[in-house]
């Protein structure tokens, strides 16, 4: 059975649907905590679908209550969701999913709403007949890169990536907590293991040959994944020692991480997302090499809408010099810093209601058209 928590009416105004079964325990809802609450109602109907939501979970809890109209699907089929949605006449769906968990592809195939958009889950094309439209930016997808979608391509203004940052709770834990040695320059990377390839690795070593008096701190849970880091570490010329590794931890927790990092590394195949605002919101700068697929541009979409377009590197060396420049050269770390905190509330990236503004705008130019 599917519940009808809430559903008001108000006439003439653009509906729009968002379905996903990720707005529990999972990053998405992280990400769009609160982002429902910043929608124009005088202009826009929007209904949130929640599939297998879980009720205990806090994300989930202020989504829930943010949301002007939120309906609940459980154990249902594909078919018997689409007759739900059918029936509230929307003009626009927006799948939060992708490939990511419990998605519901099925309902979108059967095409429930005259337009269908891909946003947020999966950082790729849909590669779906029934996507109508990928919500993206002008760094994920320049001209060049337009070949890489099968959806045509709505383009937001700054980043295509929402946070919530601001609304998150972060608790506050010193050094000692997490064992790092007082003196040392951190390189940090939270992303989680897979994500460090090996190219990647490398511009590591030679970063940590040439800054001396650093560490590196990694977000590492495996012990054969440990051990192959060490491995390559000594046979880099690099002191093992030098690595010091974090593990899974709630989230308030995790956030306050970022406190005692100095410069975030990120991975050139697949790069940080929700982990890259984290880090800018506890500002803590984030150094990235732009790559050519949209996984591996996000990190460089969300610094651009940062202002930080310096710390977007296009090639290894570029990326090791610069890594190296921040660690050593006198007042650059604190610059970068510096912009962070004293300009958090006009950036872009932490301005939730420009984006929906921005987002709004944009659906109302595709249905005028």
């Amino acid at each position: 059975m599917f519940h009808g928590i809430r559903i008001t009416k108000k006439e003439e105004r653009i509906k729009v649907g968002f379905l996903s079964a990720a707005l529990s325990k999972h990053v998405t809802a992280i990400v769009l905590n609160s982002f429902f609450e910043h929608f124009d109602q005088a202009k826009f109907d929007v209904i949130v679908y929640a599939v297998n939501p879980d009720h205990q979970c806090p994300n989930y809890q202020k989504i829930s209550k943010s949301a002007e109209n939120l309906i609940e699907f459980n154990s249902q089929s594909d078919e018997e969701m689409v007759d739900v949605i059918k029936k509230h006449s929307l003009d626009v769906l927006v799948d939060l999913d992708g490939f990511v968990g419990a998605k519901r592809r099925g309902v979108f195939s059967q095409k429930p709403a005259p337009i269908q958009i891909a946003w947020m889950g999966t950082p790729a094309t849909a590669g779906a007949p029934w996507i109508d439209y990928v919500l993206i930016d002008n760094i994920i997808a320049p001209k060049e890169l337009e070949y890489q979608y099968t959806e045509k391509i709505l383009r937001m203004p700054h980043s295509y990536f929402f946070n919530s940052m601001s609304s998150l709770k972060r608790s506050v834990k010193d050094r000692a907590y997490w064992n790092l040695p007082e003196g040392k320059f951190v390189f940090a990377s939270f992303n989680i293991s897979w994500k460090i390839d090996k190219e990647t690795f490398l511009a590591w070593c030679e970063i940590l040959k040439k800054v001396e008096n650093s560490i590196l701190w990694l977000f590492l849970e495996d012990e054969q994944a440990i051990t192959n880091i060490k491995d390559t570490l000594e046979e880099n010329g690099v002191d093992s020692n030098r690595l010091h590794c974090t593990g899974r931890v709630q989230n308030d927790i995790h956030l306050a991480r970022f406190d005692h990092a100095d410069l975030m590394l990120d991975s050139f195949i697949c790069g940080a997302h929700t982990t890259c605002t984290e880090a800018l919101y506890a500002e803590l700068p984030v150094l990235t090499k732009i790559g050519t697929t949209f996984h591996g541009r996000v990190a460089a979409s969300i610094i651009k809408a940062a202002d930080m377009e310096d710390c977007i590197t296009n090639s290894k060396d570029e990326y090791i010099e610069r890594a190296i420049e921040i660690a050593t050269k006198d007042g650059e770390l604190e610059r970068l810093k510096n912009h962070l905190k004293e300009n958090k509330d006009e950036l872009p990236l932490f301005d939730q209601k420009r984006w929906v503004r921005d987002f709004e705008e944009i659906l109302i130019h595709i249905l005028e058209k």
